[in-house]
């Protein structure tokens, strides 16, 4: 199968596992399939109360995501390396995030839930960092071409 369609299905697949995890937790969930940028599930509760929710999906033991996103990252023509001026500023919505490691079976798949800035926090410096203690990682790649990045 091609990565791009089967890197869409995992997407596919890990939103309707969070609809379907939040309505065992008696939540109304929806997804919007790709068509809000911000979010990809809304959770509504009892009372009306509403979060929005950005899903990760991944088959292996990643989930990748540009260090654009989250960070300024400029070139230094003189030095010929990346230096990462801070940190960029975060979604005012400030979605939660629930990243989904689809197993090979429904009893594999795994389930962590983050806010945007532990994501931000925890990536910058490390490139990976433990997701709530479990064995997978999420990774912010930064892509180099062969050049040193340094954080300023």
């Amino acid at each position: 199968m091609a990565t791009a369609r089967r890197n869409l299905l995992a997407g596919r697949l890990a939103e309707h596992l969070v609809c379907a995890e939040l309505t065992r937790l008696e939540l109304i969930a929806t997804t919007f399939t790709h068509n809000v940028p911000t979010y990809d599930v809304l959770a509504t509760d009892g009372e009306c109360r509403t979060v929005p929710i950005q899903v990760k999906a991944t088959r292996d033991k990643y989930w990748r995501s540009p260090a654009t996103n989250w960070m300024h990252i400029n070139m230094d023509e003189k030095e010929q390396i990346q230096r990462i001026d801070g940190q960029k500023q975060l979604s005012p919505l400030d979605p939660i995030w629930i990243c989904v490691a689809v197993g090979l079976t429904r009893m594999d798949d795994q389930f962590f839930i983050l806010t945007q800035d532990d994501i931000q926090v925890k990536g910058p410096g490390t490139g990976r960092q433990s997701i709530a203690g479990g064995e997978y990682m999420t990774s912010l790649n930064l892509k180099t071409n062969g050049k040193q990045s340094k954080i300023v």
